[in-house]
């Protein structure tokens, strides 16, 4: 009885905390975390069949709260990166909202993004890249499923 009292004022908090962060834009990237930690949370201690495909639509609800760029990404990538990164880019870049390019500079980062006349190099070009890109968030949810289909077993 303790357990399940505990988790309901859990969720409870949650909830008023999430309301707070999903208000004030700056602090909503932090409030689609807390979302998805605490309902992936539900569904590995609780299971899936209670839920049904609650948890899966609160993951698509998510993309919401997003910040989706409007025009097309330039990604520029050097050349010895080209390789494993035109992989990434092909699997998840299914919206064909960035455009691929390379250059031969060893110079350069080894990946640039250019998006509203802003360049994200490296790691935040990446990141950016990934959290913008319709094929993540597809691939997210099929893993999502899977879990939870492999947790009901």
């Amino acid at each position: 009885l303790w357990f399940a009292t505990l988790l309901s004022w859990t969720v409870i908090i949650c909830e008023l905390i999430l309301a707070v962060l999903f208000f004030h834009p700056p602090w909503r990237k932090l409030g689609v975390w807390l979302a998805l930690a605490m309902h992936l949370g539900f569904l590995v201690i609780v299971g899936r069949r209670p839920f049904g495909h609650f948890t899966e639509d609160i993951l698509i609800a998510m993309l919401v709260f997003l910040n989706w760029p409007r025009e097309a990404m330039v990604l520029t990538v050097r050349d010895s990166m080209l390789k494993p990164l035109r992989l990434i880019f092909q699997w998840i870049n299914w919206d064909s909202q960035f455009v691929l390019k390379h250059t031969l500079s060893p110079d350069s980062p080894w990946l640039t993004l250019e998006i509203d006349h802003q360049v994200r190099r490296n790691m935040g070009a990446l990141g950016y890249f990934i959290q913008h890109s319709a094929g993540t968030y597809v691939y997210l949810f099929l893993a999502f499923n899977g879990i939870a289909y492999l947790l009901t077993l």
